[in-house]
Order: C-alpha cells, then structure tokens, then sequence
C-alpha cells in the first residue's frame, strides 16, 4: 500500500515532517508518493518502542478551506428573509435566485460562499430515506426544483441542487458521481467500487477543485433504517486522499490525485470516517483495509492537543469484548493495542472526542452510530465519543491476556505503563510495577485494603514490588499533590 501526500499548503503536522504537494483541477491533480535491592532492583525501562510521530506538536497556520470546517452552522443561513425561506419550497423556480444571493452578500471569500450554500443545503433538505429504499426517488425527481419542491431527495438530489446554488453564486462545480462506504458498508464484505451508488461535488475556488459531501454532512440513515439529522463539516473541503478512505469517483480524474488509484488500492484502504479526519487524527504509518496479526496488534495515530480516544475490539458481527484495548499517548500522538482472544475476524474500532469543545453531546440513540460515553465526566473530559473508524485484523491465533482499565486520569496526566502490561495478575508472589507518571507526589497499589507504595526513581518513573494476597481486582492509584490525603486510580486490572 503506498503512502500519500498531504495536500498543500501543508507544514509540519503532530510532529511528522509533511512533503507539501498540490491541489489542483483534475488535469493538474496532486501528487501522491506511493522496592530492597533484591526486591526492588535497579529501575530498568521496559517501555516499548516510541509511539511513531510522538515529538512536540508543531504549530501551523490552517489552509484557508480549513477554517470554515468548523462544525458550526453559518449564522446566515439562519437568518434567512421569512419570505424567502417559506417561498422557496412552494415556487423554487422563482425564489433560488433571491435566496443564493441573500445567503452570499457580504462572504468573505468563495470558500464562505461555498460553505454558506453547503450549510442552507444541509440544514433544509431531508433525506427520502423512504425513496432511497424504496427506489420511488426517481420518479419523485432529483432536479433542483424537485428536491427544494419536496424538502428531501438522495444524494443526487443533494449534489445536483448545491450545484445549480453554486452557478448562481458564481461558483465553478460539478456534481461527481461514484462509490461510497456509506450505509450498508461492512468491514469483512466484498466491496465492488466499481459500482456507482453515491454523489457528491466538486467546486473550484481560487484555480483548484476542492471536494465535499453535503448529503453525509446533513445526517445519515442508522440501522434501524430511521434518518438523524445531524449537521457537520467533517466532508466540507475535505483534502483528496482523506476523502478517498469512503469516496472512490467513476471518473478517476475526480480523484484529484496524480496519478490516481487504482481499485484494488481504494479496496486497500482502511475504513476511516469522515469524523476521523474531522477530528485532526491521522494514521502515523499506513494501514491496509485488512491487516493479518498473530494474537495482537498496535497502530500509532497523530492526535492533536484536546482530543481523546477510546477503543474496542469487536467481533465482525459488532459484538464487543472487554479489556482489550489499550491507550497510550505522548505528545501529538497515541498508541492504540489491541489483543484478540481467538483466530478469526477482528475489528478494532476507534472513538474520538474533543475537550471542551462545545460538541453537541449524541448518543446511540440519536445518532443512530455506535458510540461512547464516560459516567460522571467532568471539566474538559468528553461526554460523549464519536466512532470515527474500523481497523480490520485476521488473527491467526488468540491469547487470554488482558489489558488493565485506564481512567481518564491517566490519559491526562500522560502516564505510561511499563510493566506488568497484562492480567490476569500472578498470586503469591513479587510482582515488579513500574509507571512513567509525570506531575504527581506518589503512585501506590492497592488491592483489598493492603498499599504498596512506589518508589520514584530517575525522572518521572515510578517502580517497585507487590505481592497480590487474592485474585480481586488491583489499583494502581497516584496522589497528585504531597498534602492530598485522597488518592486517584489511574488503572484497574480485575
């Protein structure tokens, strides 16, 4: 699988050193690149190897479509003239003109006044979730009329009306037809990219073509069949190798990509949503769609500051396994293991959520997605994760190792765990404990009442000896300040 280049103006991002290439219409597409001293010995480092793009965040201006992926509606859009608003799905011949030119007075620039259309577009139209199972959206029509007439249709309908507001607006684009990993995906199913079953555009702005996906913008069908509206950015601009994890063209020029993709390397790709790009993650090394392991595996991301991630291992058919997973991050960056407790089909699938970052807080229920939430969260923890991807793994045997529960502490502290790194925990005997725990007065283990209190060696690494009495649950705790009398569990391992 060969690597791809970021899209230009790109500078160093997450402490990864980025080749910048360029963005440009489809004939001048981007260039991609395929305890005593018997019981307490010396302190040694046992840690693994350093998570892949693990240095200091380097700061970088944003691109200009990047600024407008926000995840906020336009102000604008909302303040649409009532006569306007109400006459546009009764006589959509007359009033299209008067509502473009409302929405881009005063933008700042044509990626504003591409983002003011994608936000009316993706705000006002519905899907026709009844059409689209139903095949009777082609008789309902996807014009532009047809579409603002009904307030709903499918993606063509979608894509066709941005594009008629665009040449309103004075705006190059076209609508783009092709494949989608959309509803009905499944991870370990034959998919036939050749197949054309989605739409999505293409607009020029400032002599290069930029892509977006108003129809997955506005919402998405769950499994129950059931429409959640759920307005977002995460497709709006997005760069073209990032959208070529779930969008593979008919028309390979509208790749945006020199040279282009072939099938069998879009099949090859990892299933990454468009929240994971949303979210400024990125893989640190390439990823296949389906990856053969042993018993185990590990993928490094780019994370950036304010976002945290959660795990799970699932069964293909999405039944989860517990304690699986485990986090570790450092700066700029994470390290995701997973463990696999028979040979078959894995899936790893990955959460994210912004500290404080005023995201609406979903559910399952209401975004009809697979998600995650944390009981009792607080200050800057996120409430709730959003599921941003799958990882595929073929394991060619299983383990009944298990990893420790991490709290949220010890994520924010930047704690790594060095050993022991899996239960079940031995009985009866010493059993070495050694932390990288940064910013605390103290780090014990606790188990039925009994503390084992560890010594702080060179720097921030914490070791010594224990030895379990039962086979019930263990903590690892830390006191963050030498007056606290109130220690905080940073890992369980039951």
């Amino acid at each position: 699988m060969r690597k791809y280049l970021r899209a230009a103006p790109m500078l160093l991002l997450l402490g990864l050193g980025l080749v910048a290439c360029r963005r440009e219409q489809p004939d001048r597409t981007v260039e991609r690149r395929t305890q005593s001293d018997e019981a307490n010995p010396k302190p040694h480092r046992t840690e693994p190897p350093p998570i892949a793009g693990g240095r200091r965040a380097q700061a970088r201006a944003l691109s200009p479509w990047e600024a407008y992926r926000t995840g906020r509606i336009e102000r604008r859009v909302l303040e649409v003239p009532e006569k306007i608003q109400q006459g546009i799905f009764r006589k959509p011949e007359k009033y299209v003109e008067p509502l473009v030119s409302f929405l881009v007075a005063g933008a700042r620039d044509d990626f504003h006044r591409a983002k003011l259309l994608h936000d009316w577009v993706a705000q006002n139209i519905e899907y026709d979730v009844q059409g689209y199972f139903s095949g009777d959206y082609k008789s309902r029509g996807t014009g532009f009329s047809d579409t603002l007439r009904n307030g709903s249709s499918v993606c063509d309908g979608y894509a066709g009306l941005f594009e008629h507001m665009c040449g309103l607006a004075g705006l190059e684009c076209v609508k783009v037809s092709g494949y989608g990993r959309g509803y009905g995906h499944r991870l370990f199913r034959p998919e036939d990219p050749t197949k054309s079953n989605h739409a999505w555009n293409a607009v020029k702005i400032a002599g290069n073509w930029h892509l977006m996906d108003i129809t997955w913008d506005a919402g998405h069908i769950a499994d129950s069949r059931e429409y959640t509206r759920r307005y977002r950015t995460d497709y709006l601009f997005l760069e073209p190798e990032k959208f070529l994890h779930t969008h593979l063209p008919t028309e390979e020029k509208w790749q945006l990509l020199a040279p282009p993709v072939s099938v069998d390397e879009f099949r090859d790709l990892p299933y990454l949503r468009g929240e994971f790009f949303g979210c400024g993650l990125d893989l640190a090394e390439p990823v296949a769609a389906l990856t053969q392991v042993g018993d185990s595996a590990t993928v490094d991301l780019l994370v950036p500051e304010g976002v945290q991630l959660l795990a799970q291992v699932t069964t293909a058919e999405d039944e989860e396994v517990e304690n699986l997973t485990f986090i570790e991050t450092a700066t700029g960056a994470a390290r995701v293991q997973a463990l696999f407790p028979r040979a078959g089909q894995w899936k790893l699938r990955l959460f994210a959520g912004a500290n404080g970052s005023g995201r609406e807080e979903r559910n399952e229920k209401e975004t009809g997605h697979p998600s995650r939430g944390r009981e009792g969260s607080a200050g800057n923890e996120p409430a709730h994760y959003d599921w941003v991807g799958d990882l595929a793994y073929e394991a060619a045997e299983g383990t009944d190792r298990r990893f420790p529960t991490t709290t949220t502490q010890f994520a924010s502290l930047g704690s790594r765990l060095l050993e022991p790194r899996f239960g079940p925990l031995p009985q009866s005997r010493p059993l070495r404990f050694a932390l990288d725990v940064p910013g605390v007065s103290g780090v014990a283990v606790f188990q039925d009442g009994d503390w084992t209190k560890l010594e702080q060696q060179e720097g921030t690494l914490w070791s010594g000896t224990a030895t379990l009495r039962s086979s019930g649950s263990v903590k690892v705790v830390v006191q963050l300040e030498p007056e606290d009398r109130q220690w905080e569990s940073i890992l369980l391992f039951d």
